[in-house]
């Protein structure tokens, strides 16, 4: 099966580094894993830098598919927590010219920490705003907000 609609279910967390002999050759000096995730047969691993998915395959589970993703790769990614009645949370990741693959996770599983560390992977860093004390006021009231028109409207002058 090819990258596109790739599908891990029934995933339950894990302590980082449980079932490190499935990935352990694949982890460069210094990586370590952040996240860890286990269904019956598969694995997902999310590292400082890229996520790795390890599907077993065949009927003994000894044919592994290792698939490797750096972070620079996601355009996209999106989570869906568990409900009422629909009890799993899903995390969906959209790669750039590779498709889609798709995590479900069991009931309980918090997937917004996964959310929240994906976003800070993925999203350019936002720089820190300035305070009024290194020179930039922030405005105070809503007259302060309102753009000057300055005889031009907001464009400028005209002429």
């Amino acid at each position: 099966m090819g990258w596109d609609g790739k599908q891990i279910t029934g995933l339950r967390e894990q302590k980082a580094g449980s079932n490190s002999a499935l990935y352990e050759h694949l982890l460069m000096p210094n990586e370590s894993v952040k996240f860890e995730y286990k269904s019956i047969r598969d694995v997902l691993i999310l590292t400082e830098v890229r996520l790795v998915s390890i599907d077993s395959q065949g009927l003994t589970g000894r044919k592994k598919e290792y698939m490797s993703v750096g972070f620079h790769q996601i355009t996209a990614f999106s989570i869906e927590t568990a409900g009422t009645f629909d009890l799993d949370g899903e995390f969906k990741v959209w790669l750039s010219g590779m498709g889609l693959l798709e995590f479900e996770f069991v009931k309980g599983v918090d997937i917004k920490k996964l959310a929240k560390f994906m976003s800070g992977k993925t999203l350019p860093e936002i720089p820190a705003r300035k305070t009024a004390s290194e020179g930039t006021a922030s405005p105070k009231t809503d007259e302060d907000r309102t753009p000057r028109l300055n005889g031009g409207g907001i464009f400028g002058r005209q002429q």
